[in-house]
């Protein structure tokens, strides 16, 4: 397919997967954050450490998951209708405290619209190997951590949700602010509603214990999840980043530079298919459970120019790892830090 015309093409022929229907949007939803809701609960009646803990594991995989639904959501391809995607998107962002107005700018028009191009995007972008021999020693031991398998949480949580999302700048959103200040108060005043309600469920010599297995580590792992999923989406020794524009372009970015990973286990349909992650990029508006059929029929109009499918294993993911670590933008490859010394 001729890449200057790629994206009218693909477009065209991904809009008949765009199957957004009411009742299937609301069904998940509400399964999803009641779901939460649920073992949130249950965490705080039973709170003894050997049921709490796996109800919290369960809890940091279900708030994830009904992340996914809102970002779906964010995109417009939950529901026909955008004021039913906004109200929706903000009641299933709750979980996370994750800011409806500056997830909708950052990860939409930012990430989306210029995706691997260094001067835009900002998901897990590489270092190149004289940016790396110029940072102090702190920042290059955290960047270790980052890209290592103990490091994905720590990623999203400080570079992502601290940096650019709850936390972010007032002096950086222009005409976000007030909407920003207003989605801000909203998560908190929800997250102060759940502690307050637990603070009476819970037994009162296990308060605390509660609060750590029914906020902290769900969020810690919630973290986790998201730096992973999307370490996964746009790092492999396939993929190509770049630092000009003149050599960006949407079929380089959206095509060839989005992976599809697959996983053993129902894990990216527990997921809400967010690793069919090519045909999403292609086109935004496709709702989730459409896009498993959007990537197949992806597949077959790019054949060769798509990044190959990659079939997770821990031993291929832990190879990619140790080579995927820094990014020569000249002459477009991967390289480790060891490299750069």
């Amino acid at each position: 397919m001729n890449a200057l015309v790629a994206k009218d093409e693909l477009r065209g022929a991904m809009a008949r997967f765009h199957t957004r229907s009411y009742a299937r949007g609301l069904f998940v939803a509400v399964v999803d954050w009641g779901a939460c809701a649920l073992v949130l609960f249950l965490i705080s009646t039973h709170p003894r450490w050997t049921i709490a803990l796996p109800l919290s594991i369960a809890q940091g995989m279900l708030i994830a998951r009904a992340f996914v639904l809102g970002h779906d959501a964010c995109h417009g391809a939950l529901f026909p209708s955008r004021a039913w995607n906004r109200a929706v998107g903000r009641a299933l962002f709750l979980w996370t405290l994750t800011p409806y107005t500056l997830w909708e700018f950052g990860h939409n028009s930012v990430h989306h619209g210029y995706s691997n191009l260094k001067t835009r995007d900002y998901v897990w972008t590489p270092f190149s190997p004289d940016e790396w021999r110029r940072l102090p020693r702190w920042r290059r031991a955290l960047e270790r951590l980052y890209r290592s398998p103990w490091g994905f949480g720590f990623y999203y949580g400080l570079e992502i949700w601290w940096n650019r999302m709850f936390f972010a700048s007032l002096f950086s959103m222009s005409s976000f602010r007030v909407s920003y200040l207003w989605d801000n108060l909203l998560n908190a005043s929800f997250t102060a509603a759940e502690v307050a309600a637990v603070w009476r469920w819970a037994p009162h010599d296990q308060r605390w214990s509660i609060i750590v297995f029914g906020f902290l580590l769900p969020f810690a792992i919630w973290n986790y999840l998201m730096g992973f999923a999307i370490y996964c989406h746009h790092t492999h020794p396939d993929v190509r980043w770049f630092d000009s524009r003149a050599e960006w372009s949407f079929y380089e970015a959206q095509v060839c530079a989005t992976t599809h990973t697959t996983f053993p286990w129902g894990f990216n349909w527990f997921m809400h298919n967010i690793f069919e992650h090519t045909a999403h990029h292609v086109d935004t508006g496709i709702p989730y459970y459409a896009l498993n059929d959007a990537q197949q029929r992806l597949e077959q109009l790019c054949g060769p120019d798509i990044v190959r499918v990659e079939i997770f294993s821990l031993r291929a993911f832990r190879a990619q790892m140790r080579h995927c670590q820094l990014y020569d933008y000249r002459k477009h490859r991967w390289m480790r830090f060891d490299e750069a010394a």
